[in-house]
C-alpha cells in the first residue's frame, strides 16, 4: 500500500529499515514535511532529511521534531543542504520510479 506524499522509493527504504515501525515512521515523515511546506522544498528532499537523521532509531522521533525547527538545518544536518541532493537522494534510495 503506497503512503501519500511518501515517494515510492522513500516508502521502499523505510520499509526495509523500520521493518518494526513502519506506520510511525511514515507518520513522521509526513509531519515533518507538512510543517515545513511553507519551505516549498522538494517533500522528497525534506522526509529524506529527516529520515537520515533517525540515524536508523525511530526512537530518535521526538528529538528530531524538536531539533528540526528550521527546515534548512534539517537539510544541512543530513547532508541535503548543497546542489548536489537529487544525486545524494539517488545514491540512498535509488533511481526515480
Amino acid at each position: 500500500m503506497a503512503n501519500s506524499n511518501i515517494s515510492r522509493r522513500l516508502e521502499a527504504r523505510v520499509r526495509r529499515d523500520y521493518a518494526d515501525a513502519t506506520a510511525e515512521v511514515f507518520a513522521f515523515l509526513r509531519t515533518f514535511s507538512d510543517a515545513h511546506a511553507a519551505s516549498r522544498q522538494d517533500p522528497e528532499r525534506l522526509q529524506a532529511a529527516a529520515f537520515i537523521l533517525l540515524e536508523g532509531d525511530a526512537g530518535r522521533i521526538p528529538h528530531v521534531l524538536t531539533l528540526v525547527r528550521d527546515w534548512r538545518d534539517g537539510l544541512v544536518w543530513s547532508g541535503l543542504g548543497q546542489p548536489d541532493w537529487p544525486d545524494r537522494l539517488n545514491e540512498m534510495l535509488g533511481p526515480p520510479r
